[in-house]
């Protein structure tokens, strides 16, 4: 029996991919809380946007995103 893979992609990751350098130039060292690809809350503190976004956006699943400061990205290198 033959299984295929069924890749699930979500609308909202390709968004982040296709803004970024806007992102980056916008908000490095801070989290983005998107909901239906919209930047809904930007904050250092994790908590912070993950309490909002799942608070102002029940039954949604939002993406969190952590953009990296300059310095951060020779580490990921």
């Amino acid at each position: 029996m033959e299984t295929k893979n069924t890749v699930i992609r979500d609308p909202d990751d390709e968004w982040v991919a296709q803004h970024s350098e806007e992102f980056f130039k916008k908000y490095s060292g801070k989290y983005l809380g998107i909901v239906d690809r919209k930047v809904v809350i930007v904050d250092k503190d994790f908590g912070k946007v993950f309490q909002k976004v799942t608070k102002e956006y029940p039954g949604k699943i939002p993406r969190i995103s952590y953009i990296p400061r300059e310095d951060e990205l020779e580490l990921l290198i």
